[in-house]
């Protein structure tokens, strides 16, 4: 599915060998990554903080293939598909596309009967083979669910498995429970900066399909450059908004109160690195934000629309214990994302759990704008 587009006709823009090179891709788990450099003579080794690298295997394994590749996963890392794509990418790119990137990341992630909705031709591509086991995995998460645990998913879709989980498993001890569910949401309090200048989203799916199903990202801006660097957070400008954020009275003075929002919520009460979090501005888009593989985008336009009141001046903080109890919701519900990829029961869960675990940090931070 990632050399066709989704219509199964082949993707434009591949290297010449990189079908072939991808279709002999192994995967094999690694200690550890280590990358090496030649310099002045000598060869200089270091541990790579990546979680994943193509890389040519052993020789031993090279005597059918001398071009044989691996796909090697750190065995102590956690598995990134947004890390994966970069190497699929680079791979059959020859260096690494943004768009495509994101479009390798959310069908990595995606579960098949999801990519069928949307359009793609999963059978065909995969083959008869495969898709038959993958109908029958399928048939029975239809049936009445009293066969065995986990076997009524498709074992690509974790969210689904954990879903399952969290439904089935009986709960003896509710703080016992509590406190393990909170450990679970702490581990999802992590994100990543999005350092290029554009942001491109090639996975928009029809209007007629139910938007709850799908994850977020999915309503992105299809097109945006960076326009800004507000308060150490970037703003994104959608290239059909740019009349629209010209003529914008105060948006300079909305971006800097809502940066400072964001900044204090992540920092503050969240305990997440600001560094996650972005701003855009779009012109009629749907979204109030969007997670695409731990980054966070915020859409100011809400926020001018519906909270922004003017003061004349930039240091002066979001107050209104409404709109901070809103985007604290907000960003919750972003960060729950990365534990669950889709609006499910397992989204819910890890968004409620993180919530009230922040609830005292939040009373807290509106108590302090109240007293200045």
């Amino acid at each position: 599915m990632l050399l066709c587009d989704r219509t199964g006709i082949p993707r434009k823009g591949l290297q010449p060998d990189g079908p072939q090179l991808f279709a002999a891709l192994s995967v094999l788990a690694a200690d550890s990554i280590t990358i090496s450099h030649e310099l002045l003579g000598a060869v200089v080794s270091s541990h790579s903080r990546q979680t994943c690298v193509i890389a040519p295997v052993a020789k031993m394994q090279r005597m059918q293939n001398r071009n044989a590749k691996a796909l090697f996963i750190s065995r102590g890392a956690r598995v990134d598909f947004y890390d994966i794509a970069i190497e699929i990418c680079k791979l059959l790119h020859g260096r690494t596309v943004d768009g495509e990137v994101l479009l390798y990341q959310q069908l990595l992630e995606a579960p098949l009967d999801k990519l069928e909705q949307r359009g793609v031709p999963v059978k065909r591509l995969l083959g008869l083979r495969f898709t038959q086991h993958y109908e029958k995995v399928n048939d029975a998460s239809q049936g009445s669910g009293s066969d065995a645990k986990g076997s009524a998913y498709h074992p690509l879709s974790q969210a689904h498995a954990l879903e399952r989980q969290i439904q089935s498993e009986e709960t003896a001890d509710f703080d016992a429970s509590w406190r393990s569910q909170v450990r679970s949401a702490t581990k999802l309090k992590f994100g990543r900066a999005f350092t290029g200048t554009q942001w491109s989203n090639p996975a928009h799916i029809d209007e007629h399909v139910d938007a709850v199903e799908f994850q977020c990202v999915h309503w992105s801006p299809a097109n945006m450059k960076r326009f800004s660097i507000v308060q150490n957070i970037p703003l994104f400008v959608d290239a059909s908004a740019a009349e629209l954020w010209s003529s914008t009275a105060d948006g300079s003075e909305a971006a800097e109160r809502l940066a400072c929002l964001l900044s204090a919520l992540a920092k503050r009460v969240l305990v997440v690195a600001p560094s996650c979090i972005h701003m855009y501005f779009d012109k009629a888009g749907p979204n109030i934000a969007f997670n695409s593989s731990g980054t966070l985008f915020f859409n100011l336009r809400y926020y001018i629309q519906c909270h922004f009141k003017r003061s004349g001046n930039l240091s002066d903080p979001e107050r209104d214990p409404q709109h901070i109890f809103f985007w604290f919701i907000t960003m919750v519900h972003e960060l729950a994302h990365n534990g669950a990829l889709n609006h499910n029961s397992t989204h819910e869960n890890f968004m409620e759990t993180m919530a009230t675990e922040s609830f005292p940090r939040l009373l807290a931070f509106v108590q302090s704008l109240n007293s200045l």
